[in-house]
C-alpha cells in the first residue's frame, strides 16, 4: 500500500505544465465533495429509516435522493479526469464509481417500488463506496501536501511549523489502525472478543492519539474553538479516541479516521490562509468546485421545484427509472 501510495504520489508530481499545489488543490475539492456527499447520503439514509411510506417527507425524500444522483454524476467527472491523470488509481476509481452509480439508480427504482429496506441497504453501499474512495484520495493528498514545500516545512520559522509533522503522524497511527481493523475482519472478531494482546495495542495507539491532540492543542493555542476550525479536529480526534474505547478495531473506526483527516487538510489549509475564509464551514456545507478541471456543482436544481415540473421535464435517467418515477408522484397526487 505504501508503495502504490508513493508511486502514485511520484504521477501526480511529474505531470506537464502542472505544479504540485494546483495537483493538490484539484485533489482537496474532489476528497471535500466525496465527504460532503457521504454526509448528504446518510443524512437521507436517515431519513428514510425513520419516515413511512405514507409519511408526508417521503416524496421529497425521493427528490432528494435524485438530487444526490445529479451530484455524484458531477464528482464523477472529475475522478474520470483524476484516473486519466493517475493510472494507478484507475480501476479502484472506476470499481467505486460503478458501485455508486448502480446502488443510486437501484436505490431510486427500489423507493419508486416502495422497496424501502432495500433502498436503504442501496444506499449503505452508496456510502461505503464513497467513503473507499474519499480514504484512498485523503491519503494520496496528504502525501501531496507532505512533499509540497508549500504545504510541508518548507516556511523556516513558522508558527505553523508543527501541524505538518502532526498530520504526518497521524497519518501514520491512522494505518496502525487500520491494519487492526483488516486482521480483525480476517479473524472474523466480534466486540468484546478482543484478546490481551489486542487490548495492549489498543491501548498504546489509544496513548498515542492521546499524545497527537496534546500537541495540537500546544500548537493551536489554549483556545483551540478558535483557531481556524481547529476545535473540528481535536473534536474528531476525540471521536476516534471514544470509538476506539468502546468498539475497538471495528469498521466505524475508519468512518472516523476519513473525517479527522478531513478536518486536518482543512485545518493545514487555513492556517496557511490566515485571514482568508477559503474554508468551507461544516455547518452549511455545500458541493463547490473552483472550476479548472472541475466544474462547479449548483446547488438549486430546477427539476425539483415542483411535482408539475419533475413529471413534464425529461431527467437524465434511464427510461425504467424514469416511468418508476413519475408513476410514483402520479400515485402521490391520486
Amino acid at each position: 500500500m505504501k508503495e502504490l501510495s508513493k508511486s502514485m504520489e511520484q504521477s501526480m508530481m511529474k505531470m506537464e505544465g502542472e505544479s504540485i499545489d494546483e495537483n493538490i488543490e484539484d485533489l482537496r475539492k474532489i476528497v471535500d465533495n466525496l465527504i460532503v456527499f457521504s454526509f448528504e447520503q446518510e443524512d437521507l439514509l436517515n431519513r428514510f429509516s425513520t419516515a413511512s411510506i405514507q409519511h408526508p417527507e417521503y416524496p421529497n425524500n425521493l427528490k432528494q435522493q435524485y438530487v444526490l444522483k445529479e451530484y455524484f454524476n458531477h464528482i464523477d467527472d472529475s475522478l474520470y479526469v483524476l484516473a486519466l491523470r493517475v493510472v494507478q488509481m484507475s480501476t479502484m476509481i472506476q470499481k467505486e464509481v460503478s458501485e455508486v452509480h448502480y446502488n443510486l439508480d437501484e436505490s431510486l427504482l427500489n423507493f419508486t417500488e416502495d422497496k424501502v429496506d432495500i433502498g436503504i441497504s442501496n444506499q449503505q453501499f452508496v456510502i461505503t463506496s464513497a467513503n473507499n474512495l474519499a480514504n484512498s484520495l485523503s491519503n494520496l493528498l496528504e502525501s501531496l501536501m507532505n512533499a509540497s514545500p508549500s504545504f510541508g516545512q518548507g516556511k523556516g520559522n513558522s508558527p505553523d511549523f508543527g501541524l505538518p509533522d502532526i498530520i504526518k503522524k497521524q497519518g501514520e497511527l491512522n494505518e496502525q489502525i487500520k491494519d487492526g481493523v483488516e486482521n480483525g475482519e480476517k479473524e472474523d472478531k466480534k466486540p468484546g472478543e478482543n484478546g490481551e494482546g489486542m487490548n495492549d495495542e489498543l491501548y498504546e495507539i489509544y496513548k498515542q492519539q492521546e499524545q497527537l491532540k496534546g500537541m495540537l492543542k500546544d500548537i493551536l493555542g489554549e483556545d483551540p474553538t478558535n483557531a481556524n476550525g481547529a476545535g473540528d479536529a481535536i473534536k474528531k480526534m476525540e471521536e476516534l479516541q471514544k470509538e476506539l474505547l468502546e468498539r475497538g478495531f471495528a469498521k466505524e473506526v475508519v468512518k472516523k479516521i476519513i473525517q479527522l483527516n478531513y478536518e486536518l487538510l482543512k485545518l493545514q489549509k487555513a492556517k496557511m490562509e490566515q485571514g482568508e475564509d477559503n474554508i468551507r464551514k461544516s455547518e452549511n456545507p455545500k458541493l463547490i468546485f473552483e472550476r479548472r478541471n472541475i466544474e462547479a456543482i449548483k446547488v438549486e436544481n430546477p427539476y425539483f421545484k415542483t411535482n408539475e415540473i419533475l413529471n413534464r421535464q425529461s431527467l437524465p435517467l434511464q427510461t425504467i427509472y424514469k416511468k418508476k418515477v413519475q408513476e410514483y408522484f402520479k400515485k402521490e397526487q391520486q
